[in-house]
Formats: structure tokens, C-alpha cells, sequence
């Protein structure tokens, strides 16, 4: 994916069983052109964003309205430019 001729960042994000700072990082990227493109979210379970995540993104002035970010089961190999480990207590 590229915007105006440069190429988006593909970004994984691993839940090391915390789905909300998952969810929250990712909302908070979503968006972020020209940098950010593909978002996946490895390892989350439940696969939907929490009332609370919800809340504080749109606190943030992030619209994740008819934001669906890809998800994928933790032990599926995947390729991206960035990789981040969530471990996050909340």
C-alpha cells in the first residue's frame, strides 16, 4: 500500500494476553498516514474493542466508527515491517 509514491508501514501487533492495550494501540495508529498502513492484531481475544477502548479513542479524537482491523490467530505466521509485543497491565 502507498500514499502519493511512498510505501505504508505494514504493522503487527502481538496481544501477550491484554486485548485492550492491543485494541488501543491500534486505534491510535489507524490513520496515521502517510506511515501507517496495514494494521494486524495477533492473539486477541475477544476479537472487538471493549466499551472502555472505544471510549478513550474517541477521547483522543480517533473515529474507529467503521474501523475492522484484520485479526489473526497467534500461532499464524505473518510478514510486516514493524512487529510489537503488547504486555501492558491495565
Amino acid at each position: 500500500m502507498s500514499v502519493a509514491g511512498k510505501q505504508l508501514l505494514s504493522v503487527v501487533l502481538f496481544s501477550a494476553n491484554n486485548p485492550d492495550a492491543t485494541y488501543l494501540t491500534a486505534g491510535l495508529l489507524h490513520g496515521r498516514e502517510p506511515v501507517v498502513g496495514r494494521i494486524t492484531l495477533q492473539n486477541v481475544d475477544p476479537p472487538h474493542p471493549s466499551p472502555q477502548v472505544i471510549f478513550a479513542l474517541r477521547e483522543s479524537g480517533k473515529d474507529t466508527a467503521a474501523w475492522h482491523p484484520h485479526t489473526v490467530p497467534a500461532d499464524e505466521v505473518q510478514h510486516a515491517d514493524v512487529g510489537i509485543t503488547l504486555c501492558v497491565p491495565t
